[in-house]
């Protein structure tokens, strides 16, 4: 499955590395190397991943020719280029439709190759990295989880049923009783390490029917993927086991809330849970789902308003896209600070929501930018820093409005963008 996978993107590689890497004979001798170039597949295995690694002994990437395109392309200015380091820079090359090159050939450019290669990987729940040395090679490496194919999972019963839940994501499994279960914003929520924690029935996620309980004990699993931690009820606690994780064939290649599934040691068959979709579930379950709060709302432009979301969670961004969507507004999404200034400079954007602590470009430096190119765009910072000097600095360097994570709600966001679009 994982050679099936990684087909596509070491093609793409190689294909570059013949095309941009390795130099002409002549050029070679000249440079002192053999006339022929050599490229060099390495794969080997640890505890935890599978590495793969493709050498080129051609010409590499000049960093000064990686800096040349940015600026051409005004991905970057050169006051920020000169803030990345050599590694960060070399990571540009990640950028979709970044290349070097100055024509497109049949073997393709080594960007847009690269750009593939990030996507796959992704997909695969790896890394991917690059490293060169002018005029002495390319490398890059890919790291795959060995977890894409063996699964240590809890294994829990709904209904008759058997779930399996990836162990790396348990935080922990415990058995309550009725009086532990606390209701605010009248749903049912746990206390765990001093956090309140919504509590939501596996078997509703699913649409599983199971029975009323006539007991007053609940089996919950907390989970916790990225900031978001989840407490999920079950009927049965069953065990640990080793499983072999196979993807869902056609026509089942993607059903809600399940990622695969497996044969146990006993002979049965479990589903594998996407833990994703189930934080999603959770969040649009109910509360999240066109509200009569959201429906409610006359006030909101539903034609033609355009926002821009920045932040590295996927959960607070999945719950931020599910609410403005069903406000009516067009959503484009952000993972980082780079990220998000370069959508801006793609699509007509009319209003950006940002968190501040993000990878590459935290989020005042998004602002700050963003104000050196429009003194007029709305700007909203959504963040757990609630502090008044955390405030203070975002109004500072151009924000129009602050909202703390820890007060959040889909009206007082809704409200919030109201006031400040046109």
């Amino acid at each position: 499955t994982i050679i099936e996978e990684l087909k596509a993107p070491l093609i793409h590689i190689i294909r570059n590395s013949v095309d941009h890497g390795i130099e002409l004979p002549e050029e070679r001798i000249s440079s002192g190397k053999n006339p022929s170039g050599k490229i060099l597949l390495n794969s080997y295995c640890s505890d935890s991943a599978i590495t793969i690694e493709v050498i080129d002994d051609g010409k590499g990437i000049s960093l000064e020719k990686i800096k040349e395109k940015v600026l051409e392309k005004k991905l970057l200015s050169l006051e920020e280029l000169n803030q990345l380091t050599a590694s960060q820079i070399m990571n540009l090359l990640f950028w979709p439709g970044f290349t070097t090159g100055n024509s497109v050939t049949e073997i393709s450019g080594r960007g847009v190759g690269l750009d593939v290669v990030h996507t796959k990987i992704a997909e695969l729940d790896g890394k991917v990295s690059v490293s060169s040395k002018e005029g002495r090679g390319f490398k890059i490496t890919i790291k795959i989880p060995i977890t894409l194919a063996t699964l240590k999972a809890l294994l829990v019963k709904v209904n008759s049923q058997i779930f399996a839940i990836s162990s790396s994501f348990v935080k922990t499994v415990t058995i309550l009783s009725s009086d532990e279960i606390i209701s605010k914003e009248g749903k049912p929520h746990i206390l765990y390490n001093g956090r309140t924690v919504r509590l939501v029935k596996l078997g509703e996620l699913l649409n599983i029917s199971t029975e009323n309980k006539s007991y007053h004990k609940y089996n919950v699993v907390i989970i916790q993927i990225e900031d978001s931690i989840l407490a999920i009820e079950v009927d049965e606690f069953l065990r640990t086991e080793e499983i072999l994780q196979k993807k869902l064939q056609p026509p089942l290649t993607k059903v809600k809330n399940i990622s695969g599934v497996s044969s146990l040691s006993t002979g049965e068959a479990c589903l594998i849970l996407n833990l994703n979709d189930l934080i999603k579930s959770a969040l649009s379950f109910k509360e999240l789902q066109r509200n009569s709060t959201i429906l409610s709302l006359p006030e909101i432009n539903k034609t033609s308003h355009n926002i821009l979301i920045v932040d590295d969670s996927f959960t607070t961004l999945t719950l931020e896209k599910n609410i403005l969507k069903s406000a009516g507004y067009k959503v484009i999404q952000a993972t980082n600070g780079i990220d998000g200034y370069k959508k801006l400079l793609q699509e007509k954007i009319d209003m950006v929501i940002t968190d501040i602590e993000m990878p590459e470009m935290d989020g005042h430096e998004l602002i700050k930018k963003i104000r050196l190119k429009d003194s007029n765009i709305p700007i909203i910072v959504i963040s757990s820093r609630s502090s008044q000097e955390e405030k203070n600095l975002c109004f500072q360097v151009g924000a129009n409005a602050f909202l703390s994570k820890s007060d959040f709600s889909d009206k007082k966001l809704l409200n919030i963008i109201k006031s400040n679009l046109k």
